[in-house]
């Protein structure tokens, strides 16, 4: 297995050509809709809706040895096209809520035999110790759902099955700046707000290289 967002972008073109319908409307009739998701959708351009929630980002910087600026530039308003199928879509903390529980357990999109496949997939790959990725899920920890980033944004989704709790943590940044990273920080509040509910969710350990950067941002 090979983690491929590029992948994801292919697929929803081929959604598209049998289908005869574009992404967005694939999407909004066999997920959004059925799931009432009121606040979620495939932007058709770079407006995000009133609130929202700024997103800043490190831009790169065009010289011969490359490299990231160390000003941060708002990109709230930046588009987010160049995710496409693998992840060019806005929603709410409300929304991500009911979503998580669709993500892990298929209800009200899957067949039964459809999320046993799912579930099965879990074998396939191991990205990290308890950690394993299924067809476009992860089960960490026994906590099922994914993570994303686009440009100015990190947001980590996690339900457990045994508790029936949904995680979601949003944050700006980008996904590899800050001290630590913003990955680990996403899942360092995941546990706190775990442990609140009354179940564990363990983060991965920040590895050394992690702990601190030569870069720090400014705004």
């Amino acid at each position: 297995m090979e983690y491929s967002n590029a992948n994801f972008v292919l697929l929803g073109l081929v959604a598209e050509q049998v289908t005869g319908e574009g992404i967005a409307d694939i999407i909004d009739e066999r997920i959004v809709s059925p799931l009432g998701l009121t606040e979620t959708s495939y932007p058709s351009d770079n407006a995000l809706p009133e609130p929202r929630m700024n997103g800043y980002t490190l831009p790169a910087v065009v010289h011969p040895v490359g490299g990231t600026s160390n000003t941060w530039v708002d990109a709230t308003e930046w588009s987010p096209s160049s995710a496409g199928a693998a992840g060019a879509m806005i929603s709410d903390v409300d929304d991500m809520l009911v979503w998580g529980r669709a993500l892990a357990t298929g209800q009200g999109l899957l067949t039964e035999d459809a999320q046993v496949q799912r579930l099965r997939s879990f074998g396939s790959s191991d990205l990290a110790p308890g950690e394993f990725y299924g067809e476009a899920i992860v089960c960490q920890g026994g906590w099922i759902g994914h993570s994303g980033n686009i440009p100015g944004y990190n947001t980590l989704l996690r339900y457990d099955p045994e508790s029936q709790t949904t995680i979601v943590v949003m944050g700006t940044g980008l996904s590899g700046s800050s001290t630590p990273p913003r990955e680990f920080v996403t899942e360092a509040f995941a546990a706190a707000l775990a442990e609140a509910a009354g179940t564990v969710f363990v983060p991965p350990v920040v590895p050394d290289e992690a702990q601190f950067q030569a870069l720090v941002p400014e705004l």
